[in-house]
């Protein structure tokens, strides 16, 4: 496909439950409109020798890069952050609540175009046991995740219903991208509560 050529240049945040499939859509993004993503540092050991997403740095590199971060979290007893530089340099950051909210305070050298997958806490589960998470890891997320989304559908955000097979999700985005027009964070014209938007199993993998 086509890569896709924006001046200025926003910055696509995916946000999401774990496992609603955020980072399939973010390297099907970069695979076929050649927009970069973002390889978070954390702390944390990799799930495989292969696993790709994140910067992997020992405890001691990570505090290091700590004061040019300006997006950070801690889950887990890990932490996870992304620096001013990566920023900069990506197209692409897939980034969790307390994340996105570093970043409203924080950055301000390029405007945001945040879009939030949703899938029920099932499909997340089946997901992350898919990936090879614990049954304990797997709990943990998903409380987590219940009070970090709470407020999920209040964000400025375009919403994206994880049960669309990933191109047409692609499409969306891609979509959205060529109509912008600088005017930073695009807004929802759906509004919606969980109680009245619930959203199906995705055909995502992760």
């Amino acid at each position: 496909m086509k890569d896709i050529v924006i001046t200025p240049k926003p910055l696509i945040l995916l946000i999401g439950p774990s496992g609603s499939g955020k980072t399939t859509l973010a390297n099907a993004l970069s695979r076929d409109y050649g927009l970069k993503q973002l390889a978070s540092y954390t702390d944390r050991p990799r799930r495989s020798a292969d696993e790709i997403g994140h910067t992997f740095v020992s405890p001691d590199e990570f505090d290091k890069l700590r004061p040019d971060m300006a997006a950070y979290n801690i889950f887990n007893g890990h932490q996870y952050g992304a620096t001013y530089q990566q920023l900069d340099q990506t197209d692409i950051y897939v980034v969790d609540i307390p994340g996105y909210w570093d970043l409203m305070r924080n950055y301000r050298n390029r405007p945001f175009l945040t879009f939030v997958l949703g899938a029920t806490s099932t499909v997340c589960a089946r997901r992350m046991r898919r990936r090879g998470d614990s049954d304990e890891m797997i709990q943990k997320r998903l409380e987590n995740d219940a009070k970090a989304f709470a407020g999920m559908y209040d964000l400025p955000a375009v919403r994206l219903d994880a049960s669309c097979p990933i191109r047409r999700l692609e499409e969306r985005i891609s979509s959205i991208l060529l109509q912008y027009s600088g005017n930073g964070i695009i807004h929802s014209s759906v509004s919606a509560s969980p109680e009245t938007d619930i959203l199906k199993e995705s055909m995502i993998t992760e």
